[in-house]
């Protein structure tokens, strides 16, 4: 965050870097991202030879067979949204970062696993009605 943060000061655009533009840059800067995978469909989720891997789908479709340049649009497009986050979480004082990744990541995994059981509690008590 200091190398994006001294970018900004030499630029003088601390005067600019509100937590409201910078979210709206940010923005802009996800709908070039969207827009850059809009015009490619699904990428399939196997690993060419028909076969479902059992692993994360960006492991198995990744950017195979992409052109180079079309690599280099997409790295560059998510640096873009990178320093935009990274910024505005120096803007509003978030020193760093790791923690609430990991909390929040918990939290979403905590109300899932909620969600899943209440849905097969749901279900049990549906099938115990049917019976």
């Amino acid at each position: 965050m200091q190398y994006i943060r001294q970018f900004a000061l030499e630029r003088n655009w601390f005067q600019y870097h509100t937590p409201r533009n910078i979210v709206l840059a940010m923005m802009g800067q996800m709908g070039e991202l969207a827009d850059f995978f809009q015009w490619l469909g699904d990428i399939p989720l196997n690993d060419g030879d028909g076969t479902r891997e059992e692993q994360e789908p960006a492991m198995v479709c990744g950017i195979k067979g992409w052109k180079e340049e079309d690599k280099d649009h997409l790295e560059q497009e998510w640096a873009d949204v990178s320093i935009y986050c990274l910024r505005l979480a120096d803007v509003v004082r978030i020193q760093d970062l790791g923690p609430f990744v990991i909390s929040s990541a918990g939290d979403h995994c905590e109300e899932y696993l909620n969600h899943v059981l209440l849905l097969s509690q749901s279900n049990l008590l549906d099938s115990m009605r049917n019976t």
